[in-house]
């Protein structure tokens, strides 16, 4: 009698387990379209970083579904772009803290954009030599009796602030993109490799930019020409056409 109530509840529990099992499953699947859905508004609208939290949910629920992973893959990268524009911005109104962290922002968006941990790393610069600038100033304001030398109502000499380095970027008729994209990141101190399927042909590229930096005027290139980047070693970044991308990803 007891083997036999034993095999009647072994028994029940299995139909149980087999039961809940398919329920589970159902749900998970009903969790993962529902997030999907929500992501795919908040791309439309161009919300990244919800459309990012939505997308992340889906996969989490349906880690198997190429679509779902595609569409995370690119809120990731738009994200990232989104929080790289917020940054310029910041960094243009001199406002380097909001600047440093937008670009954090996109840098964990995105741990193969170098440009963003460059910016970080510039960021930090330009808070530093301004603490030191004001701390020069605040120094000399109090520890020193001045007396006037110049003509009363005469402007004060500013000292200059080497913050921003700035240039024309003006090609309306073509240049190769490969020599510019050099130069640009010359100017950031970073090597830039090819990726060979990307450009196997020399490839030209038409831009006019006026009072931009270095950094920006990359972002823009990428942007208008359909490329990514990622680093592959110190202060080295590889340049591949954005099709290329989940290529270097795996």
């Amino acid at each position: 009698m007891k083997i036999s109530a034993f095999i009647r509840y072994s028994f029940t529990l299995l139909v149980f387990v087999s039961l809940l099992t398919p329920m589970t499953a159902t749900a998970a699947f009903d969790g993962s379209k529902k997030h999907f859905k929500e992501g795919l508004k908040h791309e439309f609208a161009e919300e990244w970083d919800k459309a990012v939290e939505e997308f992340s949910l889906s996969v989490v629920d349906d880690p198997h579904n190429p679509e779902y992973r595609l569409h995370l893959r690119r809120a990731l990268f738009q994200a990232s772009q989104q929080s790289m524009s917020k940054g310029r911005i910041a960094a243009e109104q001199k406002d380097y803290q909001a600047a440093y962290v937008a670009f954090r922002k996109a840098y964990a968006y995105d741990p193969v954009n170098e440009l963003a941990k460059n910016e970080m790393d510039r960021m930090i610069r330009l808070q530093e030599e301004l603490r030191k600038t004001d701390k020069t100033d605040k120094n000399a304001a109090g520890g020193v009796k001045l007396v006037q030398t110049s003509f009363p109502g005469g402007a004060q000499p500013q000292l200059p602030q080497k913050l921003e380095k700035y240039r024309n970027v003006l090609w309306p008729n073509g240049t190769d993109m490969q020599n510019l994209i050099k130069e640009l990141a010359g100017d950031l101190d970073l090597n830039v490799l090819f990726d060979s399927e990307s450009f196997r042909q020399p490839r030209q590229v038409k831009i006019e930019l006026r009072n931009v930096t270095p950094a920006r005027a990359l972002d823009y290139i990428f942007l208008q020409e359909n490329l990514f980047f990622q680093k592959v070693g110190p202060r080295t970044i590889l340049v591949a056409n954005t099709s290329q991308r989940p290529k270097f990803q795996q």
